[in-house]
């Protein structure tokens, strides 16, 4: 019984050397870390800079959206951007919600939560442009490579028309 006891001693007590010494993650800069990684893709979208969303845009994106899930490579996202960017002026984008991020402990994951108001105009076919707003409420979820954090899942969702 005695040696029981030292063998479960033992394995708790390494259990939490090895865990305190893993490196602690600083919560509060990697939200703010997040926070500049968003600002710069809403930044993207209003000066349509194509080159600043590739480098924030991660390998591969899955996108829920109208009841559906898709999946777009890098290369995918950057030509789904150009068109939309071809069709669309963003006018202004306002976080109705500001934020808000949990991480893993681990620092490597984190998901978002917020709330948009998008206010754009575009062409129409017969050539008027029509000015529009929406409320865009979204959950990102997002992983930390070596060169930041980037977006690796989002859901969107929008208020049905009145």
């Amino acid at each position: 019984m005695k040696k029981y006891n030292f063998i479960i001693c033992l394995v708790v007590s390494l259990t939490i050397l090895f865990s305190s010494c893993q490196p602690k993650v600083d919560i509060e800069n990697e939200k703010a870390d997040i926070l500049k990684y968003f600002d710069k893709t809403i930044t993207a979208a209003l000066e349509e800079d194509l080159s600043l969303l590739e480098s924030l845009t991660h390998d591969t994106t899955f996108y829920i959206y109208n009841g559906t899930i898709q999946k777009f490579s890098k290369e995918e996202d950057i030509a789904n951007f150009r068109e939309q960017f071809n069709k669309t002026d963003f006018n202004s984008i306002i976080k109705l919600v500001e934020p808000e991020i949990r991480l893993s402990p681990d620092g490597k994951m984190a998901w978002m939560t917020g709330k948009l108001k998008i206010e754009y105009s575009f062409v129409q076919e017969d050539g008027m442009i029509i000015e529009n707003e929406i409320e865009d409420a979204f959950l990102m979820v997002l992983e930390k490579s070596e060169d930041g954090w980037k977006t690796v899942a989002q859901a969107e969702t929008f208020p049905k028309d009145e």
